[in-house]
């Protein structure tokens, strides 16, 4: 989706502020199938590669950040993953975890909390992405907040005060004092229904795995920027892979220094 809005966009769509710094998402394996492998979390990166083949995996969708992932490792694997793999489409987590539960995929490419309820009914997590266990992305940046330059020129005060927003949540979510305070919030708020204690170590989770090591939230960081280009473009037809010059006009860090400097 960011290779195709920034290809068609003519340099009219800015990325201003960065949300998550990490690729998010999870590849569970079922414990028959991770038994099968001989592969567990413990077993080197490379190996860990390897639970793809033969394998069906369910993906949120086709083209979708979850299919691009299992593709992109499958082939860090030297497999093939059109050919080496099956991959269906479940987007529905409900669906995905009742296919995965009743065997029907071998493997789900998911985010949590789907990814973790999938671990507390017999799965294996092989490999977390969103504590940087895939080191050629370890830090992408996952998600940014982005929109056409004259509408940031109109609204600017408006865009100041959501970027110190950004900046304020990411400091209290570092903060050892008000974390769990916060962590309560999201919960009631969002999560209503997950359970309370899996919640807990998936917030803990996040904080010392992603945002305790990109302290510089929400700036973007240009070799970050060039990462998803880079990726991106992995999987772009030919024609339409974007040119490394567009890198630096697809964001800018005016509103992080703006907001910094707000009181």
């Amino acid at each position: 989706e960011f290779r195709r809005v920034l290809f068609r966009s003519g340099g009219d769509v800015i990325s201003f502020a960065a949300l998550l710094p990490q690729y998010g998402g999870d590849i569970v394996a079922t414990k028959a199938w991770a038994a099968k492998m001989n592969i567990t979390g413990k077993s080197p990166y490379k190996d860990k590669l390897q639970i793809f083949k033969g394998a069906t995996i369910g993906v949120t969708g086709a083209g979708g950040g979850s299919d691009q992932i299992t593709r992109f490792l499958a082939r860090e694997g030297g497999l093939n993953p059109d050919r080496d793999m099956t991959i269906v489409s479940i987007p529905d987590p409900a669906a995905m975890q009742a296919a995965f539960v009743a065997g029907r995929i071998d493997i789900m490419a998911q985010s949590a909390p789907t990814s973790a309820i999938a671990v507390q009914s017999g799965g294996v997590m092989i490999l977390n992405l969103g504590i940087g266990e895939v080191p050629a992305i370890d830090g992408y940046v996952g998600a940014v907040a982005t929109a056409y330059v004259p509408w940031l020129k109109k609204n600017e005060t408006a865009v100041i005060k959501f970027v110190k927003g950004v900046q304020m949540a990411a400091e209290a979510i570092r903060d050892p004092a008000r974390t769990n305070q916060v962590r309560d919030a999201v919960r009631k708020t969002v999560y209503p229904d997950l359970n309370e204690a899996l919640f807990a170590s998936l917030w803990e989770e996040a904080v010392r795995g992603v945002l305790e090591k990109s302290p510089q939230v929400p700036e973007i960081l240009r070799a970050k920027m060039k990462q998803v280009f880079d990726f991106n473009n992995s999987f772009a037809k030919p024609g339409e892979q974007i040119d490394d010059s567009m890198v630096d006009p697809s964001f800018t860090n005016e509103y992080v220094i703006k907001a910094r400097a707000l009181k």
